[in-house]
């Protein structure tokens, strides 16, 4: 979107974030900006000489982390700086609600950490609904953006639900028209798009071999995982690690998965295959080292190695 697009209550909320700075959480549906005016932001409060903060929360359409992701960066000066990373393991915030305002939450926090100036929480289009408005309503309750405030940016109302009830005490709300200018992408188009991302991830990827019972496991809470593998499997023995394993991965080839440090922390995806139930080795796909992760966090969606989805997890046996 050219300077000339941008419309004029815009430019007033753009100049409130530089002056002001502050949390600020914007929302509103499918293809109407939020990422624009969230990078617009980003460049207002750097011109201004200050820190700008970034949480990149649309699982679906990212545009600095990778899709199924919580991504927040740090610009302090010239230098961009990823500052904290965390797997929701979907493209669905239907699917993952919890996961989503967890990944919020905590990226959020730690952007916060570093003193920004002004930190915007950029946030999927999922605002349609009794589980969407929840889920924002349940965003705005756990962020309390006070020194900032929530940005509905709308093309006929349909995020004000989520603020008649949600947005409480002294909470500013920045209610900004969807410019004209906006693209609207197909479904095919949001997918492709994804695809593409995920292949230039994997592009420089490497097959390795482990053994099942080596790795810790983590489901992040997944409803679709609860019934069959506990939160932690470090809890069970190194054979039942391995088995429940060996049971997801014939079920579910080419599972996309966080890849974690001995802390928990995300390092990397990767791409989960069978080689050899019987004898409990795994393959997994990744650009991250054999030895860089200790852990695996469970993911629903089914990945090719060029970044093409080729199945989901529906739920146990699924």
């Amino acid at each position: 979107m050219s300077e000339v697009e941008i419309p004029e209550s815009w430019r007033e909320a753009l100049e409130v974030v530089a002056r002001e700075g502050g949390l600020y959480l914007v929302l509103g549906g499918t293809d109407t900006g939020k990422s624009t005016f969230c990078r617009l932001a980003v460049e207002a409060v750097r011109n201004a000489g200050k820190v700008a903060g970034l949480v990149d929360g649309d699982i679906g359409q990212s545009q600095y982390g990778l899709p199924g992701t919580v991504f927040g960066l740090r610009w302090e000066g010239e230098e961009r700086r990823t500052v904290a990373t965390f797997f929701v393991g979907t493209t669905s915030p239907r699917e993952a609600a919890l996961q989503c305002l967890a990944g919020i939450c905590r990226v959020t926090a730690a952007v916060r950490g570093g003193a920004a100036h002004a930190v915007m929480v950029d946030t999927t289009g999922y605002v349609r609904g009794p589980g969407a408005i929840e889920l924002k309503q349940a965003k705005v309750a756990a962020l309390r953006p006070r020194e900032g405030g929530v940005v509905l940016i709308q093309r006929e109302g349909e995020a004000e639900p989520i603020v008649q009830a949600g947005a409480r005490g002294g909470i500013r709300v920045l209610r900004l028209e969807c410019p004209a200018a906006v693209v609207v992408r197909s479904r095919e188009q949001r997918r492709e798009r994804r695809r593409q991302r995920f292949a230039r991830y994997f592009l420089k990827g490497r097959p390795h071999s482990f053994r099942c019972a080596e790795k810790r496991l983590y489901t992040g809470g997944l409803a679709a995982f609860e019934t069959w593998l506990p939160r932690e499997s470090g809890n069970l023995s190194a054979a039942e690690r391995g088995l429940l394993l060996q049971q997801l991965l014939v079920r579910h080839p080419g599972l996309l998965v966080g890849l974690c440090d001995g802390s928990g922390e995300l390092g990397g995806l990767g791409l989960l295959t069978v080689l050899d139930a019987t004898s409990g080795q795994a393959e997994m796909f990744t650009p991250v080292e054999a030895g860089g992760y200790e852990g695996i966090q469970l993911g629903l969606i089914r990945l090719s190695r060029d970044g093409e989805e080729v199945g989901r997890v529906e739920g146990y046996g699924g």
